[in-house]
């Protein structure tokens, strides 16, 4: 048996013993581009889809990006699913970078989780992580009318002044993962042992989830200890200064103290992108990272461990779903 000829979706066979044939159709197994554009962020290539069906991986690629064009922005889908009431006000925020050909130095996407949600309501792309950046992504994210009331970032001033400019009332909580990792890096913990010993004196204000006041306490009983060493008495003065933002996650329950939520949904990306190695404008960047974030919006919840569990089974948006909406079909 041979494959004699193709037409469209059908493949004609040839015996080779009696001459006789056969034609099989394959139109059964076409896909839309909708189902291109899942596989394809699923981590497919354009080629394995297209050797599925019987095309090329630049026809499949050709499909994708019109998919891609004509999709739902994640701020319209925003504005016409989402309850603004049913979000937390916990925001964690950080941002990841991407390689953009033309592009001398990589792009960032500046996102933010609800944190009890696991929601993405909105999401810029910049140039880099400072204030004019910050400041059009809580401008807009004020717009949405989102109530944002604990903010949960690295330590990145530009995200602090913006965030208290548009949203005054707002409790600002240090990622302490960072936060303990920027005196680690101080104090040169990688090559040598010699502050160890300090090190984990102050590991122990964190980890023991002390508040502001046992903090204060603490770092007092530490100082007659370490007050010869310039180096221990500058990350001391540094802790006293600013004991508040290092423990604002006691003031409300459930939150988080560390930017953990983002920094597995910066690693997933991150994952994904290496598969893709690099984009060649910066309209194709934006059309996927706005097809990759709505489409985990729209994807259910398998794997949250602990206090998240009730979410399997679940996609981010349903949480906050209008009571008047119905989910989209997107994908």
């Amino acid at each position: 048996m041979k494959r004699n000829q193709k037409r469209g979706m059908s493949i004609q066979y040839l015996c080779r013993q009696c001459s006789s044939s056969f034609t099989v159709n394959y139109s059964h197994n076409k896909i839309s581009s909708k189902d291109f554009t899942n596989l394809h962020l699923d981590g497919v290539s354009f080629r394995k889809v297209g050797k599925r069906i019987g095309s090329s991986g630049v026809a499949i690629f050709k499909r994708t990006q019109e998919y891609f064009r004509k999709l739902t922005t994640n701020m319209e889908l925003t504005i016409k699913y989402a309850d603004m009431y049913k979000y937390s006000g916990y925001l964690v925020v950080d941002g990841t970078y991407i390689a953009v050909k033309g592009h001398p130095r990589k792009l960032v996407l500046i996102w933010g989780i609800d944190y009890l949600t696991h929601d993405v309501p909105h999401y810029i792309i910049g140039g880099a992580e400072n204030y004019q950046t910050m400041l059009a992504y809580f401008k807009r994210l004020e717009l949405l009318e989102y109530n944002l009331r604990y903010l949960v970032c690295d330590d990145n001033e530009a995200i602090k002044m913006v965030a208290i400019k548009i949203y005054p009332r707002v409790i600002i909580q240090t990622c302490l993962k960072h936060y303990r990792e920027s005196i680690r890096r101080d104090l040169g913990l990688k090559t040598s042992n010699c502050y160890l010993g300090f090190y984990l004196e102050i590991d122990k204000l964190f980890t023991k989830r002390l508040c502001n006041v046992e903090v204060a306490w603490a770092v007092q009983k530490l100082y007659p200890r370490f007050k010869n060493d310039p180096r221990c008495v500058n990350w001391l003065t540094d802790i006293m200064q600013r004991k508040d933002e290092l423990t604002n996650y006691h003031m409300f329950e459930n939150t988080p103290n560390t930017t953990n939520l983002i920094e597995a949904y910066n690693s997933h990306l991150k994952g994904r992108l290496k598969t893709i190695k690099g984009f060649k404008s910066l309209t194709s960047m934006k059309l996927w990272v706005n097809a990759y974030i709505v489409k985990r919006r729209l994807s259910d919840f398998t794997s949250c461990d602990t206090k998240f569990k009730h979410l399997n089974g679940m996609c981010s948006l349903k949480k906050v779903l209008k009571s008047d909406q119905k989910l989209p079909q997107l994908f």
